[in-house]
């Protein structure tokens, strides 16, 4: 009952610094939307997109098995040769975006680039160093300092909005209601790209994610320098090859996953018009936002509830199993609402111009539930060596998430498309329940 309750405890920890990391932005949109151009959040959007990209390569994945070892010395290493490899890829990179400046320009489509394309390598480091230290913080149950830096994240990113926004309008020398009230009486003066612009939502990323790093790494260099003694060459090879199912197997599932994604909009965009996939991508963006803050929070304390139950039991199938019910509670009257009420719901919170949405809602919701409910232990796979196989099974699932939009398409009926991919991803998401309970048993 007392690990519950911590357990329980750390989630809500993890939790609320994420709603209030997620609702900031929300909050401050019709501000940042005022201040900034459309224009100028399509360069910002390509950066992102680009930075998330390499991230996903930059430390071979080591990162995520920092969480696993039972003793600290083999952690402390993983750390320091993911470390060593996220130097050498911002490195690299840093040497193509000299190299390659114009190429890479042409080949974004985004001339505005040009000055800024030069902190990728910067917000490669930040954001991959972010993701180590995440890890680091998790194993050692940090989650009130996870909290905080997600928050620090997220203001800071805010503040540098805001700060270079309204001087991209004539702060100081103007007033902030005075450069709303132009800017909403006058729209014309916000189009294009202005360099303060570019500094505002790119800069203002780079700093965010630093003041992270910094909240994080407080923690490790005042409670754990000392590990570092026991971080050498010979310990950094020997976890490199215990570990090297990341690299070789994590890393090629990343990636598939994320060709995936987007690959959706493109199909979609080929045999329906721009108003169906927005009406798509819109709905899987409102469902899903409140769902991943708190399957995301529930997951990452199970990685390292989960990780630390293996080391010392070999099963945690009884953890699988309650992480799922708890899931499964929240998930099912999410459920109900949405096949019931989806259309009208979206109707009365978002006009009935987005009534099409909660009908796409109501059609998606019983595989964006299930998604739900196994996505907080979608780690089992690494926690009991089982990464190959959850690759090949994601690649199952994968396939069938854009066969269903392709045969919808082939057939000239998003509706028909979207019966399809949520009733395979039913059948799915139930074998890989099944899967995932069967391998979290007693090791023999």
């Amino acid at each position: 009952m007392k690990s519950l309750s911590e357990y329980s405890k750390n989630v809500l920890t993890l939790l609320s610094g994420t709603v209030i990391a997620q609702a900031l932005p929300i909050l401050f949109a019709p501000v940042l939307t005022r201040i900034f151009s459309p224009e100028e959040f399509a360069v910002y959007g390509v950066y992102i997109a680009v930075v998330m990209f390499c991230t996903v390569l930059s430390s071979g994945r080591y990162e995520l098995a920092i969480i696993l070892p039972e003793d600290d010395e083999k952690a402390i290493n993983l750390l320091s040769l993911s470390y060593r490899l996220l130097a050498v890829v911002s490195a690299a990179v840093l040497f193509v975006v000299f190299i390659f400046h114009d190429r890479l320009i042409a080949l974004l489509g985004h001339d505005e680039l040009s000055g800024w394309i030069y902190l990728l390598p910067i917000g490669i480091f930040f954001l991959g160093s972010f993701n180590i230290l995440n890890y680091w913080n998790n194993r050692k149950k940090r989650f009130k300092n996870l909290s905080l830096a997600r928050v620090g994240q997220a203001s800071t990113i805010l503040a540098g909005n805001a700060a270079a926004g309204f001087a991209k309008h004539g702060f100081p020398d103007k007033g902030v209601l005075q450069i709303l009230s132009d800017v909403q009486t006058n729209p014309g003066v916000n189009t294009g790209v202005s360099k303060l612009g570019a500094i505002g939502l790119v800069g203002g990323h780079v700093c965010g994610v630093f003041i992270s790093n910094c909240v994080l790494l407080y923690k490790l260099l005042s409670r754990d320098r000392s590990l570092f003694k026991k971080s050498n060459r010979v310990q950094r090879k020997s976890v490199a090859k215990e570990y090297r199912a990341f690299p070789r197997v994590n890393m090629a599932h990343a990636l598939s996953d994320k060709v995936q994604g987007m690959s959706i909009p493109f199909i979609m965009l080929y045999f329906f018009t721009d108003k169906i996939f927005g009406f798509y991508s819109y709905t899987i963006r409102i469902v899903r936002a409140p769902l991943g803050m708190v399957s995301s929070s529930i997951g990452q304390v199970f990685y390292q509830k989960g990780a630390e139950q293996y080391n010392q039991q070999g099963d945690i199938s009884v953890l699988v199993k309650v992480t799922m019910k708890k899931t499964a509670m929240i998930g099912i009257p999410c459920l109900l609402i949405l096949v019931f009420f989806g259309p009208d719901l979206f109707a009365f919170v978002f006009s009935d111009d987005w009534r099409v949405s909660g009908e796409f809602a109501r059609i998606l919701a019983p595989w964006l539930i299930l998604n739900f409910i196994v996505s907080p232990v979608s780690q089992v796979p690494l926690i009991v060596n089982k990464q190959r196989e959850a690759f090949l099974l994601s690649l199952i699932g994968n396939g069938l998430i854009v066969l269903s939009i392709v045969v919808g398409g082939m057939m000239k009926d998003v509706k028909i498309g979207l019966m399809i991919l949520s009733t395979t991803q039913v059948i799915y998401y139930i074998w890989l329940i099944i899967w995932t309970v069967k391998i979290s048993k007693k090791r023999t």
